[in-house]
């Protein structure tokens, strides 16, 4: 870039590649505040600049001029419709000690470099702007306040703000208006200053490291988001985010990529509104502050992100379809979870696989598997604060889960037809019932050897059967020490040697009953 006189530009370019490695902390507030207008000013005498009649740009203001700028709407007749880029053919305004300027909403296109390394303090571009060049405007360090469009346009956003337009190192305050549909590139990379951030709402996708490197404590994200890319908010120092709202009524449409907001280490609450839909593996990672998490009600698929949590209770609501295994993993603070809970859009579909295992959620209290939940497999084992369980009517299907628990009663739906590996060694179980007096279809259910075996037996004192079951395997229940009562139901066709070493007095075997296998009680 050519500089004329004495002066010097030093560019600082943080690549969308290298931000996207890292994460951005940013705070922002909602676009609530009123664009300013510009004072009634008359235009800078014309004299001032050089002028392509032909193409309706300026390429030129004499350095003499006035350090205030009002950029005419036409000149000897011709509107105005450009500044532009700074270069060997033209110098533009750069370098001009320029300290404010105010647009006519007549220019559609500011060129590369054309307004960098002057003294700029508020700058405000025109709702008009159409394309804005690289570096249009760094190196204006005193530069405190910048409005990229006005929150009051109506029209079609036109703008895209791409390629690191602004290494601005003092500014405080960015406000970004309805006329930017993306934002791309590290944009807005490098803002070390930032305190506040207002994105409009036109703005639907934010990629590649464009507000990384930010310290800001709040940061909200419109409705009409609907990509948020790898890198974009990395590196940073953000509290609190809100994306989107929980008014929105649209279908949910915002992707979440890998990365988004890599090694924000710092947020401490995230809540998401109804327009969101994916949410990527590491999207958010590390989430060593995080102590408050609100996944709204559209979100749909979760990939392995919210690692090393400190948040207590974990709703996971009703429209998930999908959980990477070890999503939430390290959440060693977690007490209360609930999956899959609330109104339904379509069947219950979730599938549990390889979840909440471990010591990862070692103060795991209590469960709540909502309608959404189908299956369970290779989940919720060796949770040794686990006390409460409860198991919605729309699960089928339970496999190598619940084994190591401190669970004193368990109850089993009608729905379920499969357990298998599961339920062992939960040495305070004391009481287990399995399907409904009520049940009126065949029953399904048949109790396969492998399930609650172990230390399992050692407390329970109460099996209680409803009508959904069909048969009893040998060693289901094994050596049952303090088993005082037993309700096999009405259902069940046959028993294989379970119940050894009980308190029974009483045995009522029903005439459902055509097969008990030797040594059975």
């Amino acid at each position: 870039m050519k500089v004329s006189g004495s002066s010097k530009i030093k560019i600082k370019v943080i690549g969308a590649l290298g931000c996207g490695l890292f994460l951005a902390a940013v705070s922002i507030l909602s676009f609530s505040k009123i664009q300013k207008t510009a004072f009634a000013a008359e235009p800078t005498d014309s004299s001032y600049f050089t002028f392509d009649e032909h193409t309706g740009a300026i390429t030129d203001k004499n350095i003499d001029g006035p350090k205030d700028v009002v950029i005419p709407e036409e000149i000897n007749g011709v509107q105005v419709t450009s500044i532009a880029q700074y270069g060997q053919t033209y110098s533009s305004f750069q370098g001009k000690n320029l300290t404010s300027v105010v647009f006519p909403q007549t220019i559609k296109s500011i060129g590369s470099g054309a307004f960098a390394n002057n003294n700029l303090t508020e700058l405000t571009l025109p709702d008009s702007l159409e394309e804005l060049g690289m570096y249009a405007f760094s190196q204006n360090d005193n530069l405190r306040e910048l409005t990229v469009s006005s929150q009051d346009y109506q029209g079609t956003p036109k703008l895209t703000v791409h390629d690191n337009f602004f290494n601005l190192p003092n500014l405080k305050i960015l406000n970004v208006g309805n006329n930017v549909s993306n934002i791309t590139n590290g944009s807005f990379s490098n803002l070390l200053a930032l305190e506040t951030l207002n994105l409009g709402n036109s703005v639907s996708v934010i990629t590649n490291g464009s507000f990384c490197f930010m310290n800001i404590d709040v940061l909200n994200i419109p409705d009409s988001v609907e990509m948020i890319g790898g890198g974009t908010f990395s590196r940073g120092f953000i509290k609190s985010i809100n994306i989107g709202t929980s008014n929105y009524q649209g279908g949910p449409k915002l992707t979440i990529q890998s990365g988004s907001f890599l090694d924000t280490n710092h947020i401490q609450s995230i809540t998401f509104g109804n327009s969101i839909k994916e949410i990527g593996d590491g999207a958010f990672y590390d989430l060593t502050s995080l102590i408050y998490l609100d996944l709204g009600n559209s979100v749909q698929s979760i990939g392995k992100s919210f690692t090393n949590t400190k948040i207590q209770q974990l709703v996971i609501p009703a429209s998930v379809n999908h959980i990477t295994p070890d999503t939430f993993s390290g959440s060693n603070s977690l007490k209360y979870l609930l999956i899959g809970e609330g109104e339904l859009t379509e069947s219950a579909n979730l599938e549990v696989v390889s979840l909440f295992n471990g010591a990862n959620y070692s103060s795991l209290e209590a469960i709540v598997l909502g309608r959404r939940v189908v299956s369970v497999e290779t989940s919720f084992a060796s949770l040794p604060a686990l006390k409460n369980l409860i198991i919605s009517d729309s699960i089928t299907s339970i496999k190598s889960s619940f084994s190591g628990t401190q669970l004193e009663a368990l109850f089993i739906p009608n729905s379920v037809t499969s357990i298998t590996s599961s339920f062992n060694d939960n040495p305070a179980l004391k009481m287990v019932r399995i399907g409904t007096k009520g049940y009126q279809g065949e029953p399904v259910l048949a109790l396969v050897v492998g399930s609650f075996s172990g230390t399992t037996q050692s407390a329970v004192e109460q099996i209680i059967f409803g009508n959904n079951v069909k048969s009893i395997a040998s060693g289901v229940f094994y050596s049952t020490p303090n088993l005082a009562q037993l309700d096999l139901g009405e259902s069940i066709q046959s028993i294989g040697a379970s119940f050894y070493y009980n308190k029974l007095q009483e045995l009522v075997i029903p005439d459902s009953v055509s097969s008990i296998t030797d040594g059975g009680f």
